[in-house]
């Protein structure tokens, strides 16, 4: 076979130009697709990559949230046992304090109870002593023992200082009398015996009034202004008479 030199010109020319066309309308639109595909593939994966961080930090946002719920959670619970003991040891203690404030009143009112008891006791036994006395006084004083009262009571009316009598005088009015009590009708001597010490203490002649009352049992009493001045059996009886208040005696 004869090597024609045109017809491998012609052969080269013709690949040549197929080359041409083959670049020019296949190769470049194919590159620029591959390119297309291979930027958009990334693209998906960058946005993959980021999708899946996100996710990943979503995820780490919601573990985060849901711990902080639990801690929450149990904080609440605890804080809901600690009220909720808290509570019951108010209750427990306000239970014991109400116990024991009754227990107290009821044993105050118990003691209350017993002294009234023991008191009211104590009042009629002295009232019944008290009584048994006065009849014994009634029967056994006589005229020895009311002078010997009227006696005391001279002795008592002359040991009264001069500064006491200074300050009586100035209570004193002017025209102020003395009332002399007595069991009993007082002879001449004992009167004058009362009359000097009441002049003593009064500083001046004093009218004596005499007023028998045999309820004085024995002995005498003097008033004179607003002082009293006791010597007789019935203010004896009175000191321990149960629920008196008994009179100034000076």
């Amino acid at each position: 076979m004869a090597f024609n030199i045109w017809t491998f010109l012609f052969q080269l020319v013709n690949f040549v130009v197929l080359v041409y066309l083959l670049r020019r309308l296949l190769y470049r639109p194919l590159r620029e697709a591959i390119d297309h595909r291979r930027e958009t593939t990334a693209r998906a994966l960058a946005d993959a990559e980021a999708a899946r961080r996100e996710a990943a930090a979503l995820k780490e946002t919601l573990d985060q949230k849901l711990a902080d719920l639990d801690r929450a959670r149990e904080a609440a619970m605890r804080d809901a046992r600690d009220r909720a003991e808290a509570d019951r040891q108010a209750l427990t203690a306000d239970a014991e304090a109400a116990i024991r404030r009754r227990r107290e009143e009821a044993e105050q009112q118990l003691a209350r109870e017993r002294d009234d008891a023991l008191s009211s006791l104590q009042g009629e036994l002295v009232q019944s002593a008290v009584e048994l006395v006065e009849r014994f006084l009634h029967e056994v004083c006589g005229a020895t023992v009311q002078q010997q009262l009227a006696g005391h009571l001279v002795d008592e009316l002359r040991r009264i200082s001069d500064d006491e009598r200074t300050r009586l005088r100035a209570e004193w009015a002017d025209g102020e009398s003395a009332v002399l009590e007595s069991a009993a009708a007082l002879n001449g001597d004992v009167l004058h015996d009362l009359g000097g010490a009441v002049e003593m203490v009064a500083g001046r002649p004093l009218a004596v009034s005499v007023q028998v009352r045999p309820e004085l049992l024995g002995g005498v009493r003097l008033r004179i202004g607003g002082h009293v001045w006791d010597a007789s059996m019935a203010g004896c009886l009175e000191d321990i008479r149960p629920d008196q208040t008994g009179s100034h005696r000076s």
